[in-house]
């Protein structure tokens, strides 16, 4: 899959942003414990624990989702939910995920996908809510491959207009940004692996994200 630089310049300025909150955390509860302060040494231990599971999970889940790792049919259907649950964990939103995949799993690259499309839809949920994961078998595109269902409920859930403009065939790379950028990048993914991401954004109204794959 060929990427714009400019693109990769954007994911990467997005991952820093998640990751610029925890790692800076760690720094405070580590200045705490350095002060010695009466009191503050449990606070700080727990703030610097917490905030470094936080890290890691973070890392775990880009490392698939925009990392070479991803592409590979390796990542199953169990990991995927372990590193959405991962980083969802003491958040404002929760994780519903159902399946009848037979044994075989997930087409390869589909884990990856799923990952990108749950970034996507945690976009559509600022005030918190829920995500629901959906996995079937499929027929399309004449061989044994699958779908996935993402979507998103909660107060306000909704696509911003500069996002459904990223998620459009002919959208301008130079408008896009941070923000943005995501949309952009689910839809040309699931070209590279030979599927398309259909996006239903009704306002009111929950936010849906399906994804059909065949079989590589």
């Amino acid at each position: 899959m060929k990427i714009d630089l400019r693109i990769t310049e954007l994911l990467s300025s997005r991952l820093c942003h998640e990751l610029i909150s925890p790692v800076g955390a760690v720094g405070n509860g580590l200045e705490l414990l350095e002060e010695e302060e009466a009191g503050m040494a449990a606070d700080a231990l727990a703030l610097s624990i917490k905030s470094v599971r936080r890290a890691s999970a973070l890392l775990q889940f880009y490392r698939i989702a925009y990392g070479a790792a991803g592409s590979t049919a390796a990542v199953g259907e169990g990991e995927a939910r372990s590193l959405a649950s991962g980083i969802l964990e003491g958040g404002k939103i929760t994780l519903g995920w159902s399946s009848s995949l037979p044994e075989a799993g997930m087409p390869q690259g589909m884990a990856k996908l799923i990952l990108n499309m749950l970034l996507l839809a945690i976009e559509a949920l600022p005030r918190g809510g829920e995500l629901a994961v959906d996995l079937a078998a499929s027929q399309e595109g004449g061989g044994q491959g699958a779908v996935a269902t993402v979507t998103a409920t909660g107060q306000d859930a909704r696509l911003a207009d500069e996002i459904r403009s990223a998620l459009a065939v002919d959208a301008d790379v130079e408008a896009l940004t941070a923000k943005t950028v995501q949309g952009y990048f689910l839809i040309r993914l699931a070209e590279a692996f030979g599927g398309h991401v259909e996006v239903s954004a009704p306002a009111p109204g929950p936010v849906r994200l399906r994804l059909a794959l065949a079989a590589r």
